[in-house]
């Protein structure tokens, strides 16, 4: 349905749907947008997330793109952060804004990781992707900046770490989400912190002091803390099953945390598939490493390794069950056209696809398409974006027209390309120019010592001196002509 203002005043605006009450999203033009934007305060919390809920989903179907919803929020939250009352806050607000970011963050991931592993630089340098890892890892470290900017206020508001007995109810289920996506979002204050409190007064590790509801984000930061990462991941193993198993849920959901490091979280994928973990819980840990580039490790082991002897043991197992759609949508958060064709040729196989997982496996390649065709399309407009707002120096060549480098080792290639070419022309010249210096001087020396023996002749033979004289000089002005 499109309505149309037959007055515009420029100060009246109009919210369509409010409170959610139809099932569908309502798309603002620029004018009714702005006037929204502008008293966006005094809107209701649930309209609030209304209007951001329903823009994120236009910019995910492509009506709008990337850099025209992130301005959205950089213009609208800093009034959220002005206004913000601790006994106010909104935990289905957050949430909503949190997931959000997220899911952008995890497309960019598909190249942009700075935890790139060994065997995906094999695969993105030697084929899809190569010009891209530069690109996309400037944008997702610069990405992630925003995001800490515009979740870091509402952290400070409800006492980062501190549990009080004062907090409502949506802030003690806001403070455990927002920790975890600090986490995400490598905020080494909030790691560094988060770390700290899993040590005890003698050094060790103990979850006993720390608060049921903060053991996920606790352990996120212990084990994204590189200076303490391999010590917890060894005492996590070393005491898994000790523990009761509400904590053993919480600590196979932060897991994946460790995916910065290829090592730790092989070792960890692997460690699942063992008898430690329980069946039932093994579906919870896989989808904790998965985070950001963590997917391509899973992928990995669970799907490659030993000719997929994982996923043939998972699929036996919850085949039947309530979890088989979860088990195969594993892979659906992959953002490339690589892993769409590799994942529909694992599935090809008549063995692969069964009545019970068809549906799930359709849903998960339309959800990586998706994913690929925002990355592809959205990814210089979130360059845009970022760099209109300062967080980014220079931009990168795309489809927006934005000016710098598209790719700096692509551009390297490029100038290091022209340089030795360039030498080899300089040196092919050089080596041409001494050749034919040789030739002449070769020429000039023969001649030389033709003329010698022919004045010798000439000395003891010639009985017209004069006249042989004359020939030889006539024959030197030839030669020189002829040279």
């Amino acid at each position: 349905i499109t309505l149309t203002r037959d007055n515009d005043n420029g100060v009246e605006y109009y919210l369509f749907n409010p409170n959610l009450n139809g099932p569908f999203h309502v798309f603002y033009d620029d004018a009714s947008l702005q006037l929204i934007k502008d008293s966006f305060i005094f809107l209701s919390p649930l309209n609030q997330l209304f209007v951001l809920a329903d823009r994120f989903a236009l910019m995910f179907a492509g009506y709008v793109n990337a850099q025209t919803y992130l301005q959205l929020l950089y213009d609208v939250l800093p009034q959220i952060h002005i206004k913000m009352k601790h006994d106010e806050i909104s935990f289905a607000f957050w949430r909503d804004i949190i997931n959000s970011l997220i899911t952008i963050d995890s497309i960019f991931c598909e190249y942009g990781s700075p935890t790139l592993y060994s065997f995906q630089l094999e695969v993105l340098l030697g084929n899809e992707g190569s010009e891209l890892v530069d690109v996309d890892k400037q944008i997702l470290q610069s990405f992630r900046a925003f995001c800490r900017d515009l979740l870091v206020p509402v952290w400070e508001m409800i006492g980062q770490w501190s549990v009080s007995s004062n907090d409502t109810d949506d802030i003690k289920s806001l403070r455990p989400y927002l920790a975890s996506a600090l986490v995400w979002f490598n905020d080494t204050a909030v790691i560094e912190q988060g770390s700290s409190l899993l040590l005890a007064s003698d050094g060790s590790f103990d979850l006993s002091a720390i608060d049921r509801d903060m053991v996920v984000p606790v352990l996120e930061a212990a084990l994204a803390y590189t200076t303490t990462a391999t010590s917890t991941l060894q005492w996590f193993f070393e005491n898994y099953s000790n523990w009761s198993n509400a904590i053993q849920a919480s600590a196979l959901r932060a897991i994946g945390s460790t995916y910065w490091n290829e090592s730790s979280l092989e070792k960890i994928v692997k460690w699942i598939m063992t008898d430690e973990v329980d069946d039932s819980e093994k579906i919870y840990a896989l989808y904790s490493c998965r985070r950001c580039n963590g997917r391509d490790m899973v992928w990995k082991i669970i799907y490659e390794d030993n000719n997929g002897k994982y996923w043939n043991y998972l699929q036996t197992l919850y085949q039947n069950g309530f979890l088989v759609s979860d088990f195969i949508q594993l892979p659906n958060s992959f953002a490339s056209y690589r892993m769409y064709n590799q994942i529909f040729s694992f599935y090809s196989p008549y063995s692969q696809t069964t009545p019970a997982n068809q549906r799930p496996v359709n849903q998960t390649l339309e959800l990586i398409g998706v994913n690929a065709n925002w990355l592809s399309s959205n990814r210089y407009a979130v360059n845009s974006f970022l760099v209109q707002n300062g967080y980014i120096v220079s931009s990168v060549n795309g489809n927006d027209g934005s000016n710098g480098s598209h790719s700096s080792k692509a551009m390297l290639a490029v100038i290091i390309s022209v340089t030795i070419s360039l030498a080899v022309v300089v040196v092919i010249l050089v080596i041409l120019l001494r050749y034919w210096k040789y030739k002449r001087d070769v020429h000039r020396y023969k001649r030389h010592t033709s003329e010698e023996h022919n004045l010798s002749d000439l000395s003891l033979s010639d009985k017209n001196p004069k006249k042989r004289l004359d020939k030889l000089e006539e024959d030197g002005s030839d030669e020189d002509d002829a040279l």
